[in-house]
């Protein structure tokens, strides 16, 4: 009896493929529900040319860090080896876990040099939970994009805007000896930190019109770093208020000067204790 019900159920679906079909596809959807997630990091992954999506791991559950992060690889970047890396911080408006605005930042950052970005770019993203940038964090974060892709240790650049200003101010001064340059855009940092700073190469950026954050962040924050013997740099906007990031990535000497810091051309003063947590606020 029991045979004669499954070859007439056999016999039914053999009569109606379109079922057939459908139980397929079902499967297969099912399938593809289950590997979904595998399936879009591989897709959105990091590759030469495009700009896609990495994912931190587990130890970095408690960081200020949202899990995904961007990343951006030149067109060349298995022509050659020992790239510059370029990390931006964003401002607080840009918090959350969605990626959407850091990608969007990482493409404008690729696209504002002449011809390709010679270096691999980073955004990360920070947290809805956390309100600011942790030195410690910018730190682990440079450590894995060194351990997963061609990185020249002597050229790591951190760029900050307004809340990844203050961000950036607060990883040089507590890592010294990890940043060929910074450049801070419309925040400022602890002048106390001064010393710590006045070797590391900057350009800064603020409009004087600036209703968010003060002028006086920055300019007080180059008067200290220039006091203790600091060579560092500052482009005011007369007529700019606070979003100075487009204006201040358009500026072709600000890339020329950049790629041109190296860890390898300058020495730490001994006044300075590399790796000091003093800062990370």
């Amino acid at each position: 009896m029991l045979s004669k019900t499954i070859l007439s159920g056999a016999s039914f679906f053999k009569n109606l493929p379109w079922l057939e079909i459908a139980w397929v596809a079902t499967l297969v959807s099912l399938i593809f529900l289950y590997f979904e997630p595998e399936l879009s990091r591989w897709w959105f992954s990091p590759t030469q040319g495009r700009v896609g999506i990495a994912y931190l791991d587990e130890d970095f559950a408690d960081s200020c860090m949202a899990e995904p992060y961007v990343v951006s690889l030149p067109t060349s970047y298995y022509q050659q080896t020992n790239w510059p890396l370029l990390v931006f911080l964003h401002g607080s408006g840009e918090r959350g876990n969605d990626s959407k605005r850091p990608y969007e930042i990482a493409e404008r950052l690729a696209g504002s040099y002449a011809g390709e970005m010679p270096a691999v770019i980073i955004v990360p993203q920070c947290r809805r939970s956390h309100y600011r940038w942790q030195a410690n964090d910018i730190r682990r974060l440079i450590t894995i994009a060194n351990r997963d892709y061609d990185i020249d240790p002597n050229r790591t650049y951190l760029i900050g805007f307004s809340m990844g200003a203050y961000g950036t101010w607060g990883a040089a001064a507590a890592n010294p000896d990890l940043f060929a340059a910074i450049v801070p855009m419309a925040g400022g940092g602890d002048c106390e930190s001064a010393t710590e700073l006045a070797a590391v190469p900057t350009w800064a950026f603020h409009g004087e019109k600036d209703e968010v954050v003060p002028v006086t962040e920055t300019t007080g924050m180059i008067d200290a770093i220039r006091a203790e013997g600091g060579s560092a740099r500052l482009t005011l906007y007369p007529k700019m208020k606070h979003f100075v990031f487009h204006r201040a990535i358009e500026t072709p000497e600000l890339w020329d000067w950049l790629f041109e810091q190296s860890l390898e051309y300058r020495q730490i003063p001994s006044s300075i204790t590399p790796n000091s947590n003093k800062y990370q606020k």
